[in-house]
Parts: C-alpha cells; sequence; structure tokens
C-alpha cells in the first residue's frame, strides 16, 4: 500500500527552533510540550520514512509575516524538496496581505521553483477564507491548476488567532465560487467537523464526496 503523509512536518532544528520561538507559536509550543521535541538531521528523517514505508511526505510552508512580523518558511520547504526531490512535495506558504505580490509569488514558485501548490492560513491572517484578499491568489491557483491547502482548528494560546477564521462554511462559500480550484482543509475542519462535510459534498469538484475539496484527518495542532 503506498503511504503519503500528506502533512509532513520535518524535525529538524531550524524548524522545530523556528515554530516554538516564533511569535504566533510560542506559547502554544509551551501548552502542548512541542518545544521537547528531539531534532533530527533531515537523512535520519528520511531514513525513518522510509522505515516505515512512507513513500511522500507534503510539506507545507507558513507566512503570516504581516500580521506576526515573523519570517515564512518557505525556504525550508524549497530545501526539503530540492535535498530529496522524490520524498517531498512542496505547498507555499502565501500571506494574503502581500496583494499583488503574493499573486505573483505564486506564479514563480510553482513555475521556477516547481512547488505543487499553495499553503494559507486563515487564521494567521486574522480573516476568512471568503475574504476578498484570499480570491486573486485563488483566480492564480485556478489558472495554474494548482491545489490550494487550507489549515483549519487554531492551536491554543496563538493572540489574534479567532476560531470563526478556521469556520468551513467560508470554504464553503470558496468552493462554489471556484468550481475548479482543488481545496484542502487540514485537521478534518476541526472543531467544526460536521460543518467541513458540506463544503466537501457540495460541488462536483471535491474528494471527500465532492470533487474540488478534500478533508485531511487531524493529526495535532499547527
Amino acid at each position: 500500500m503506498k503511504v503519503i503523509d500528506f502533512r509532513f512536518r520535518p524535525n529538524t532544528p531550524e524548524i522545530i527552533n523556528g515554530i516554538k520561538n516564533s511569535t504566533m507559536f510560542k506559547a502554544a509550543c509551551e501548552v502542548i510540550g512541542f518545544d521537547q521535541r528531539k531534532p533530527q538531521p533531515l537523512d535520519e528523517i528520511v531514513a525513518d520514512l522510509d522505515a516505515m514505508g512512507v513513500e511522500l511526505g507534503v510539506i507545507t510552508g507558513r507566512d503570516a509575516e504581516t500580521t506576526y512580523g515573523f519570517p515564512a518558511n518557505n525556504n525550508s520547504v524549497l530545501e526539503f524538496c530540492r535535498a530529496y526531490p522524490n520524498k517531498f512535495v512542496g505547498l507555499w506558504g502565501i500571506d494574503p496581505h502581500k496583494k499583488m505580490a503574493a499573486v505573483r509569488e505564486i506564479e514563480k514558485v510553482v513555475k521556477e521553483y516547481g512547488m505543487k501548490g499553495i499553503a494559507i492560513d486563515p487564521y494567521l491572517a486574522h480573516m476568512p477564507a471568503s475574504d476578498a484578499r484570499f480570491y486573486p491568489l485563488y483566480t492564480k491557483c485556478c489558472e495554474l491548476d494548482v491545489p490550494v491547502f487550507i489549515t483549519m482548528a487554531p492551536p491554543p494560546c496563538v493572540p489574534g488567532a479567532i476560531l470563526e477564521y478556521a469556520d468551513p462554511r467560508d470554504v464553503d462559500k470558496v468552493a462554489r465560487d471556484f468550481p475548479e480550484l482543488t481545496l484542502i482543509m487540514s485537521h478534518g475542519g476541526y472543531p467544526f467537523v460536521d460543518a467541513a462535510s458540506t463544503p466537501a459534498s457540495a460541488t462536483p469538484t471535491s474528494t471527500w464526496t465532492s470533487p474540488n475539496t478534500s478533508v485531511r484527518p487531524r493529526s495535532r495542532p499547527m
């Protein structure tokens, strides 16, 4: 059986230190014990994946620079994918507040860097997924035929992260406005698990029960 980890986070020192020291997740890491994780070198991580039969890991970037003043981790995603192109697939983190610069960034990273899609965090952008500022990003992804990964389920203690910004009902609006766009919701839409089934069944383009929206089961926060 082919195993794909669709939300893989390599426990390299750079990734662990970046998350636990970030302005958005520092307090959350202390609450859930993330800061106690043991870092590993990338070659050891890949060896562990091979031993467990994981053929592919999808790594999502994150860009919340405008709202939290913390640099994006996209360069790490690019490094992982270039180091092990047959093991990792990258989704580039996008900050909607960067407006047309973000739109141009999508085209560049897909065409020049080989990224397979984008990742957005509405709760870190402090706006719902259906906010008009996201729509140029969705349009560009439709043009390039790449998916949009939407992080749901805000972890505890994230400053300014309102649960309302992770409501699947906003994803439902996007799915209906962009029937050609592939949308992926992380964490099973938690805590709105029942509501998350609606955008995954309401349009002919989703992959749970509808062709353009899929729901990734919840594993852990962030």
